[in-house]
């Protein structure tokens, strides 16, 4: 019992230095460690934070749109009112855009069907 419990204690402490713990959330490790090693290096971090840049400049850049389009009174803040016109038009528009991906993803599998129901050539 001793040396079970000695052996599977040394397998954890293997495995634990084979590859490190890494405090990044398994999303953004999958997608910015490119050497694979289970910790973002230099290099690796700068590449999140660029993106992370990236969207934050994005999102003020939408934001201020979305301040410009309905602040109507020009206060620079959205009322109740105008927030709620603003929630309106957004949610028109992600139905919009829902159904144009739907309509896409139709389009796509009805292409692939004619395709395999296509009689092939006699040679």
């Amino acid at each position: 019992m001793l040396l079970a419990t000695c052996l599977l204690a040394s397998v954890s402490v293997v495995g634990a230095v084979e590859k490190p713990k890494s405090d990044v959330p398994p999303g953004l490790l999958k997608k910015f460690d490119k050497n694979n090693d289970g910790i973002l290096d230099a290099d690796e971090k700068a590449a999140f934070e660029k993106e992370k840049t990236a969207r934050q400049e994005k999102e003020k850049a939408r934001r201020a749109e979305m301040l410009a389009k309905f602040d109507t009174n020009k206060d620079g803040k959205l009322s109740d009112e105008e927030r709620a016109a603003a929630k309106i038009e957004m949610e028109k528009s992600r139905s919009e855009m829902e159904g144009e991906r739907k309509k896409a993803k139709e389009e796509k599998k009805d292409a692939k069907e004619l395709g395999e129901k296509k009689p092939k050539s006699a040679p």
